[in-house]
């Protein structure tokens, strides 16, 4: 487990306490054996007359849309790959920036530290953010913080067969 937040609720005959964590591994693959182990602990320290429930944090997808200028002397394509393989969650060994190890529950996403990222490769002239917003919410957003609520987890697993879990859209124009 990385995090977990706790609200309590009122069931409309009891309080509830409900704890999001975010486990290391992706929620997608959370195995129920993990989620029970937790709850048999958080229900041995519980006060009484009061429930539990844990249950893994929800993965929010983001979407960015990036415009990049290369310098005269870059292959437009090539950059445009090392911006993606920067960006997307790689793996274990070569973690990208959203790999879910970086994403935290309830962590917000600073598009200036996206944009800090892509203009610190070489070749890059300048970057803009031209979209960043959740992929729930409406094309014209434009967002400086991507915010999620403490029991939520960013994603942007930029993976066409998992719309949900977040898109990448990068357009790079200049070089040769």
């Amino acid at each position: 487990m990385q995090r977990a937040a706790a609200t309590r609720e009122w069931s409309g005959s009891w309080p509830v306490v409900r704890t999001s964590v975010g486990l290391a591994a992706d929620p997608a693959t959370v195995e129920a054996d993990r989620l029970d182990r937790l709850r048999a602990a958080a229900d041995d320290v519980r006060m009484l007359g009061t429930e539990v429930a844990v249950v893994a944090g929800i993965p929010v997808g983001l979407f960015l849309q990036l415009t990049v200028c290369a310098t005269p002397t870059v292959d437009a394509d090539a950059l445009r790959g090392q911006i993606l393989a920067l960006l997307r969650p790689g793996t274990v060994r070569r973690p990208g920036f959203f790999h879910p190890d970086r994403m935290g529950l309830g962590t917000p996403v600073y598009v200036s530290a996206v944009v800090a990222a892509v203009a610190a490769l070489p070749g890059v002239d300048r970057v803009e953010a031209t979209q960043a917003r959740r992929v729930t919410d409406p094309a014209s957003v434009r967002l400086d913080v991507l915010t999620v609520g403490p029991g939520e987890i960013p994603v942007l697993d930029d993976d066409p067969a998992q719309p949900s879990r977040g898109r990448l859209d990068v357009i790079v124009g200049g070089g040769r």
